[in-house]
């Protein structure tokens, strides 16, 4: 059987890390020498676990403003917003990518986690995992701290991400069937 495919864009300010969280889910690894993300770049991984088969399409922008990127970030089924725990402006930025995904989103279903990430460093954190927790499960969103040097929750929360979309396709199937009429239900 053919793993289903799903497209995943990762947002966030820059130099918060979502590189290096994307390099170390696809290959097991951070880049030894980091260097910016100019305009969009994506890597693929095919997942092949008990919990699902399916091969992610993963979208890793640049941190650009958002007027760059809104025609097409709204059409992603999953989106990472990641943040720097040390850096209060980047958490302030994803909430605000958080209000606007919700608002403006195509697909009915967007599954979107809230990342916080570098959380290997402990000291001068300045975002509490407390607060990140309220704030996303308020809205609705997966969270996890990771980090890609340690590879701390880097897999799972893709996982999350790769579950929380094919769950949501088959909620909106059996929608889709609710709302047809019984004679073609088939269609």
């Amino acid at each position: 059987m053919v793993a289903p495919g799903y497209e995943v864009i990762i947002l966030g300010n820059s130099s918060v890390g979502k590189s290096s969280l994307l390099s170390c889910y696809v290959n097991g690894k951070i880049p030894e020498e980091s260097q910016p993300t100019v305009g969009v770049e994506f890597l693929v991984k095919t997942i092949a676990e008990p919990e699902i088969n399916a091969k992610l399409k993963i979208w890793d922008t640049a941190g650009q403003k958002r007027d760059i990127l809104r025609k097409n970030y709204t059409n992603f089924p999953g989106a990472l917003l990641v943040y720097d725990i040390h850096n209060r402006d980047s958490y302030d930025a994803v909430q605000e990518w958080t209000l606007e995904l919700t608002a403006r989103k195509v697909i009915p279903r967007i599954v979107i986690a809230l990342v916080g990430h570098q959380a290997d460093v402990l000291e001068d954190r300045v975002v509490a995992t407390e607060e990140a927790e309220r704030f996303a499960k308020r809205n609705g969103l997966i969270f996890w701290e990771t980090s890609s040097v340690t590879n701390l929750n880097v897999n799972r929360c893709f996982m999350d991400v790769a579950i929380g979309i094919r769950n949501a396709r088959i909620c909106s199937c059996f929608e889709a069937l609710l709302h047809k009429k019984q004679s073609n239900w088939y269609l």
